[in-house]
């Protein structure tokens, strides 16, 4: 078991259903979109939307992460209607719509719109990208990979650093 600290959303909540993975496809990348947040102000702010949205964990920039949802969960953080190719090849059936039941989110807080993560970002990252591994997930792709929404930006922008990340932990690219 891997140790990270806890902010869990409450349990069958808007944003935790408290419904049990189907599979484990696939480590899905987000980065959070609001530069320069900490972890707890991330989930906060899912604590308290009225819509659906939530991921498994988020790493800050001083490579601390949270829990918000066990990654055992389903989150609400890569969910369509309009699959990508990418997304029908990893997901199959389960492509429309109900990515969320075979995938973990994981978001990664930054500076800026378009900088590179931190080294201690990418350092938790590998540490949890381990374990998820471990843990028999198939596949590291990003959000733009199953939804076509541009997220997350630094790896989209950088495939090569994607690819390397998903080698040195054995998953898959599509």
């Amino acid at each position: 078991m891997i140790q990270i600290n806890l902010d869990l959303l409450p349990e069958k909540s808007r944003n935790r259903p408290g419904s049990l993975l189907g599979s484990k496809k696939a480590a899905v990348l987000h980065y959070v979109g609001n530069p320069n947040t900490a972890p707890k102000g991330n989930i906060n702010y899912w604590r308290n939307r009225e819509d659906f949205g939530s991921a498994h964990v988020v790493i800050g920039i001083d490579g601390s992460s949270l829990l918000a949802v066990p990654f055992n969960e389903v989150a609400y953080h890569c969910g369509t209607k309009t699959p990508t190719e990418t997304a029908r090849k990893i997901f199959g059936k389960d492509s429309n719509g109900n990515t969320n039941w075979h995938s973990v989110g994981i978001e990664l807080c930054h500076r800026e719109w378009k900088s590179p993560y931190t080294i201690e970002t990418l350092n938790e990252l590998d540490r949890i990208l381990s374990y998820l591994k471990q843990e028999g997930f198939e596949y590291l792709i990003t959000h733009k990979e199953v939804s076509g929404k541009e997220c997350d930006y630094w790896f989209n922008s950088n495939l090569q650093e994607l690819n390397d990340l998903a080698k040195k932990h054995g998953f898959l690219r599509p």
